[in-house]
């Protein structure tokens, strides 16, 4: 017997403010047990880096130009997130061997053991923080890249290269959990990027 597709009975409020930089120019639809749920999406174009690579590449990844230094997409878009008048962390859960996420501004050419963590400030996004990771069982796996934020808005995005990169399980789980926790649609944003 088929099962019935539903979409989530959340909608994406496209009233809500984003940085001038990261306005939504899409909606992006996933599927998990048979909900799906749409959530706004922004595509950009990033310079590649050409200069010499840095040697601490976190596991390979590919360096951008931003502002004519060589960093990861999630700080870039991080820092655009900044340019556009909010504040702004890349949240790593990857390395933080299930404890608390390193949230960073940079990336020093260094072990990870060396980065500077700058932690949120302000009690309300560490609140947050804590809302989604109860509702996701207790567990920051499948963050979001990024966690911006301005007086009125709290927004996770999430780092994909186009046509390299899939949202992945845990991914879906932290958006479930993150609207389970009070979030809308609009509190999450896609951002597919290639060169």
């Amino acid at each position: 017997m088929r099962q019935d597709v539903r979409f989530c009975n959340y909608s994406y409020n496209r009233d809500m403010q984003y940085a001038d930089n990261l306005e939504p120019d899409h909606e992006e639809t996933y599927e998990m047990y048979g909900i799906k749920y749409k959530v706004p999406g922004v595509a950009l174009k990033l310079k590649k880096w050409e200069g010499p690579s840095i040697a601490n590449t976190f596991g390979g990844k590919p360096l951008v130009n931003y502002e004519d230094e060589p960093m990861f997409a999630e700080l870039a878009i991080q820092k655009m997130a900044v340019a556009g008048g909010w504040s702004a962390r890349w949240v790593e859960t990857y390395a933080s061997r299930g404890g608390s996420p390193y949230y960073f501004t940079d990336w020093l050419d260094a072990p990870l053991s060396k980065q500077v963590v700058v932690p949120l400030e302000g009690l309300l996004q560490q609140d947050l923080m804590s809302k989604v990771w109860e509702k996701n069982n207790q567990s920051f796996s499948g963050c979001w890249d990024v966690l911006a934020w301005d007086k009125s808005n709290s927004l996770f995005l999430e780092s994909k290269r186009y046509k390299k990169d899939s949202i992945r399980g845990t991914q879906m789980h932290w958006l479930k959990a993150g609207l389970a926790a009070g979030l809308k649609p609009g509190n999450f944003l896609i951002v597919q990027w290639d060169f």
